[in-house]
């Protein structure tokens, strides 16, 4: 790594902060930092995906409260849809036999004529 990059970094990254100071850096103080930084992301990380577990968990939650409501709005129309056929068929029956019973009468009322 440059100085150069060094000292950018250390004014982007306040995590670098330290590392360039005048006289020599031990391993160790490097070795100490580092481990910071990376518990410091590891953090982060876990935080941000601790955040979008629980943004799945409602999501999920609201899409399921959602699927519920439009099932039991389908099953409703089912249940309206099988009753206006009944109401069909009872229908059609009744009109059918009234059909019958006039043919019965007209033919009834022919053979009285001839």
């Amino acid at each position: 790594m440059s100085a150069r990059l060094f000292l950018n970094n250390n004014i982007c990254n306040p995590h670098v902060l330290g590392l360039h100071k005048s006289g020599s850096t031990s391993i160790k103080e490097i070795d100490r930092r580092f481990a910071e930084i990376a518990k410091s992301i590891e953090q982060t990380a876990n935080e941000q995906y601790g955040a979008l577990q629980s943004s799945i968990a409602e999501m999920v939650s609201i899409e399921r409260a959602n699927f519920h409501t439009q099932l039991q709005a389908a099953q409703e129309l089912v249940t309206r849809a099988e009753r206006a056929q009944d109401i069909a068929t009872t229908n059609y029956t009744t009109a059918m036999t009234g059909i019958d019973k006039l043919d019965e009468r007209v033919k009834a009322l022919e053979a009285k004529t001839k």
